[in-house]
């Protein structure tokens, strides 16, 4: 598990811890309820919080939301391509393959 915490950012290991960790993100704030605050993008507040923090928990939300539904399958292509290609031998070389 430590070897997976410290592998290079630009790495199949490191596209796979970030992708876990921009998922578990998503689902605390979505378990912590803050998409209720979605309701501030057509400016309505919701009932019991203040106008800032409804704010922020939209905001919060919302980035987090496009980073897990964007951003996880992207990083998971991406190490997925990476095994691939250095499997296939093309990572590690300075001419790319003909063909």
């Amino acid at each position: 598990m430590k070897d997976w915490l410290k592998a290079p950012a630009f790495s199949p290991r490191g596209f796979v811890v970030r992708a876990m960790a921009i998922a578990l993100l998503y689902g605390v704030l979505s378990l912590a309820g803050f998409r209720n605050s979605l309701s501030v993008l057509v400016m309505t507040y919701p009932e019991g919080s203040s106008r800032a923090w409804a704010d922020f928990a939209c905001m919060a939300y919302l980035v987090a939301h496009f980073l897990g539904v964007l951003g996880v399958p992207i990083l998971l292509l991406a190490a997925l391509l990476m095994v691939a290609a250095g499997r296939l031998g093309w990572l590690g070389r300075k001419d790319p393959p003909a063909g």
